[in-house]
Parts: structure tokens; C-alpha cells; sequence
């Protein structure tokens, strides 16, 4: 069962915070046989025709359209982004917290007889997956929890923001545990774009801070008796953005191709290793295939800006998520 744009807006409900000790085999066990199959568009994840000289050969019979449009991508971004909590005691605040506030709100997405919880919780980058994990909860009869905050690292390192310091995002991570605390999921998954921080005393930002202070926190969460899966950062363009060069080339779309890493999932990774027992999500083959981040799979437009990706894209790879969210969880475990 997919959850449509309606479900994903959600009314959200309060059903208090009781956990019983479920881990994440318990999260597994649930949704065995129930993996979410979900409707690919036609073409997604195809690999091009080459012509003779290497290049993709070129419809000439007639212009390609995308979906989104690329003069819409950048308002293709997840629904919750609008919607509002009706929990108290955040009812009436907006889902996705913007970077001046500071405190944690939470959303709630579940079916009336959800008897697991999880929750999402970091930046915009852990946000535009969102329509994919709640598709998956509807088909599993999870709840979702939803608590993400404009260009704030879900880490007890600090961060800047604009070349400034950003202790707005420090507030919202105490209120984040507070609130994870209150509430108590099942899991926690995560992501983020920054790969840089600092920890107390520090002045200066790096990767090493940040990798500790993510550590840090996911054994903070692990210590709550919730386990911790990260989603690792999918490389973004390393110039501009992509649906312009879309834009410009609809019949060849391989030139906004681009090949690229992400220094944030190196970060993640190693955070995880000194964390232990946190369950990794790597879906960079999937938009990266053979190494090369596709700006297009079939009709679908992948990016709206910079290394986000459009809100129509993440959910044609809902069963991708499904499938490598199963392998985590194996993983993923408290303290």
C-alpha cells in the first residue's frame, strides 16, 4: 500500500510514548513478507542506449519531458515540509523546522493500529526521505516520527551555518533528545549534509570533529535503548545545479551527469564504526551507478537543488530503501 501525498501531509495524532524494550529484529520480524514492492516509473534505473561514439543516441523524433519539470523541481520537495503538528505540545507548529528555530517539533504519521515506531531526525537531507520511510511504515503498519531542522546535523558537534556559528542548531539537538526521550522510538534513522564540526573548546571546524561528535550522539541515542541507522550522504554536483543543465539538454540529459563522492558519507561511516552497532543505508550505487550520478533515470528528473533529490525520484526507489532498510536493521542495535 503507497501512501499518497494526502497520507504523507498526514494527520497527526498524540498516542503517548510507551516503549517495551522492542529492538530493531523485532522491527524485522514484523515485516517479513510484507517489503514494500513499489511501482518504479517506466525506464527508472535503465541503463542509456550508446550510439557509435559512446554518447547516449538522442531522441530527434521529439523534445523529452521530465518529471518534475525541471522549471519545478525545486518545489518538488516533501509534503510534510507543510504540514503542521497536532501533537501536543507542538500542535500548530510547522513540521520541518526552519534555521532560526530552536526547538524540536514532531510530526506523526501511522495507521491507528501501529504497534512499532520510527523516528527520522537531522536536516533536510534526512527529510527528502521521508516519502519513501513512510511509505514503507504504511505497508508495514509502523509509526513515523518525524523531528528535522533546516541545515542542522542531528550531532553533538556544532556547526556553522552561512560562515557563522549556529546556535540555533545546538538548541534544537538538546530539544531533538528530549524529545526522543519523551517518546522513545524503536529506531532512529538518520542523515545530513554538513561534514564538518566542532566540539567544545574547538575553533575550528573538521571532519574529525564531526566524527565524533556523531559517534557521541548515536551513543547517546543507543544508550536510551533505541538503535541508530544512518542513511549515508548521496553526492551532490560539484558546480550548480542540475534541472537547469536539464533544462538545456531535455534529448541529453547524460550531460548533467556528473561523478562524485560525498565527504559526509565517508564521515558517517566512520562514525558508525566508532559508534558501533549502527546500521548503514548506502544508496549511491543506486543514484550513482558505475560511479556516475545520473541527473535523470526514465522520465524522472533525480535533483532539484544541489545534492537533493526530487521528491518524485526518492519515491520510485522506495523498494530500494525497503530492501537495504531490512539489512540495517540487522546491524542497527541498542546499548
Amino acid at each position: 500500500m503507497a501512501a499518497s501525498d494526502a497520507t504523507e501531509r498526514g494527520t497527526v495524532r498524540h498516542r503517548g510514548g510507551v516503549r517495551s524494550g522492542t529492538l530493531p529484529r523485532r522491527l524485522l520480524t514484523a515485516c517479513v513478507g510484507l517489503a514494500l514492492a513499489a511501482p518504479l516509473a517506466a525506464g527508472a534505473g535503465a541503463a542509456p542506449s550508446f550510439a557509435a561514439t559512446g554518447e547516449p543516441a538522442a531522441d530527434a523524433a521529439a523534445t523529452r519531458t521530465y518529471r518534475p519539470t525541471p522549471a519545478r523541481a525545486t518545489q518538488d520537495y516533501p509534503r510534510y515540509y507543510d504540514a503542521r503538528s497536532t501533537l501536543a505540545p507542538w500542535a500548530g507548529r510547522r513540521c520541518h523546522a526552519d534555521a532560526a528555530s530552536t526547538r524540536a517539533v514532531v510530526c506523526e504519521f501511522a495507521t491507528t493500529t501501529a504497534r512499532h515506531t520510527i523516528a527520522l531526525v537531522g536536516d533536510s537531507k534526512m527529510g527528502m526521505y521521508a516519502p519513501a520511510l513512510i511509505r514503507i511504515a504504511q505497508a508495514r503498519g509502523w509509526r513515523v516520527l518525524i523531528m528535522t531542522k533546516s541545515a542542522c546535523s542531528f550531532s553533538d558537534a556544532s556547526i556553522d551555518r552561512s560562515g557563522a556559528a549556529y546556535p540555533a542548531c545546538d538548541t534544537w539537538n538538546r530539544s531533538a533528545l528530549k524529545a526522543l526521550e519523551r517518546h522513545q522510538p524503536d529506531l532512529v534513522v538518520t542523515n545530513q549534509y554538513m561534514s564538518v564540526g566542532r566540539l567544545p573548546g574547538q575553533t575550528r571546524a573538521t571532519e574529525t570533529a564531526m566524527e565524533q561528535g556523531l559517534a557521541s550522539r548515536w551513543r547517546t541515542v543507543q544508550e536510551m535503548g533505541i538503535p541508530v541507522v544512518v542513511v549515508l550522504d548521496n553526492p551532490g554536483p560539484p558546480t550548480g545545479d542540475v534541472y537547469p543543465c536539464v533544462a538545456k539538454n531535455p534529448n541529453r540529459p547524460w550531460r548533467c551527469s556528473f561523478s562524485a563522492t560525498s565527504a559526509t558519507a565517508a564521515v558517517q561511516q566512520r562514525a558508525a564504526a566508532r559508534a558501533g552497532g549502527v546500521g548503514i543505508i548506502n544508496l549511491r550505487p543506486t543514484l550513482c551507478p558505475g560511479g556516475v550520478c545520473r541527473a535523470v533515470f526514465g522520465d524522472v528528473l533525480a535533483y532539484r537543488q544541489g545534492s537533493h533529490l526530487t521528491n518524485t525520484y526518492v519515491k520510485t526507489i522506495t523498494s530500494t530503501i525497503s530492501s537495504k532498510l531490512d539489512v540495517a536493521l540487522r546491524d542497527a542495535r541498542a546499548r
